[in-house]
């Protein structure tokens, strides 16, 4: 069973198809990236998988269930999604990665705080930052922060939009290859221009005008780097 599918997706905005007719399947647990030159509709398609967006025409299907039949608010807990520049709430970053615990009704396997660490941990956080104002956090403080509130949602899917891209390459592999380690059950799907973070990934979806050119499985660095090049010359003409 594949946790989502989807099949002749269109996303329509005045006359211009964004996503045009794609078809695509994810299997559950996999590390997931998505790539392409700016306006490929990358982001547009992360949001799809939660309805953030709404498509215009075609069939979208969650654990082979239309993703309509979901309650909204239900589907974007199990299926939790971080943009690039995440919001931060008044308040402390506890209060912060508290805060999905107050809307859903699943209660950790462990104490709150065993949660709350093993969050930390696994986007390479220490515990004293639990206590720092949320609105004074660095770009990529934000994005941790965010990333560690929504895996508070216990989620199946982990929608990530450049998540990566305030942090240093080193803390960003780091921050991949532990959240791969903690939640091995998790399907990750990750929106990147980063050449590592791809190379890392199980599966690669290379997207143009909206429609995948290419599912990769596997891609040896020298092609995906001169792929990417050949994205970045395109998106320069």
């Amino acid at each position: 069973m594949h946790v989502f599918r989807f099949k002749d997706v269109i996303v329509r905005r005045q006359d211009v198809d964004i996503i045009s007719g794609l078809t695509v399947d994810f299997e559950p647990g996999l590390f997931y990236t998505i790539y392409g030159p700016s306006g490929s509709g990358k982001s547009t398609l992360l949001r799809l998988f939660n309805l953030m967006t709404i498509p215009t025409q075609g069939q979208i299907r969650f654990w082979d269930n239309d993703v309509f039949s979901f309650n909204i608010l239900a589907l974007r807990r199990r299926v939790s999604l971080v943009m690039q520049e995440p919001i931060s709430f008044e308040g402390s970053v506890a209060d912060n990665i508290r805060l999905p615990l107050l809307f859903n009704r699943r209660k950790p396997d462990v104490s709150v705080e065993e949660k709350i660490e093993q969050v930390l941990d696994s986007c390479q956080l220490e515990k004293s930052f639990l206590t720092r104002n949320a609105m004074q956090l660095s770009g990529g403080e934000k994005q941790r922060m965010a990333i560690a509130r929504a895996l508070m949602n216990f989620p199946e899917v982990l929608l990530l939009d450049e998540p990566t891209s305030a942090l240093d390459l080193v803390l960003a592999e780091r921050l991949m290859r532990r959240l791969r380690q903690m939640f091995p059950l998790l399907t990750l799907i990750v929106v990147t221009h980063s050449p590592e973070l791809i190379e890392m990934s199980e599966r690669k979806i290379e997207l143009a005008s909206g429609t995948i050119l290419n599912v990769f499985q596997q891609l040896d660095r020298i092609a995906l780097l001169k792929r990417l090049e050949m994205i970045e010359s395109a998106g320069k003409r």
